[in-house]
């Protein structure tokens, strides 16, 4: 309960951090269970840990490793949410 207030403070945090945009390219289904999906549209390169946050507020994130190559991020939509293209700000740690 407490990691959401935790990411959203150092998330707060840009003037310490690297802001890594990326764009959601799978389309959500109401029903999906998954937590996992893949981004496209990476503005920058940049591999290690990341805070990602989605930008709409109905959501959350968790902390997920990811690279270019194969970008995945964790997101917790809520149901019937409509993610694909989703703007998703990475901040890395």
């Amino acid at each position: 309960l407490f990691i959401k207030p935790l990411l959203e403070n150092l998330l707060g945090q840009s003037e310490t951090s690297e802001r890594v945009l990326a764009i959601l390219t799978e389309d959500v289904p109401a029903d999906e269970t998954r937590t996992s999906y893949r981004l496209g549209s990476m503005s920058q390169t940049a591999q290690g840990q990341c805070i990602v946050k989605p930008v709409a507020k109905t959501d959350s994130a968790q902390i997920s490793p990811f690279s270019t190559q194969n970008v995945l991020v964790e997101v917790l939509p809520q149901p019937g949410a409509q993610l694909k293209g989703l703007p998703v700000a990475c901040i890395r740690i």
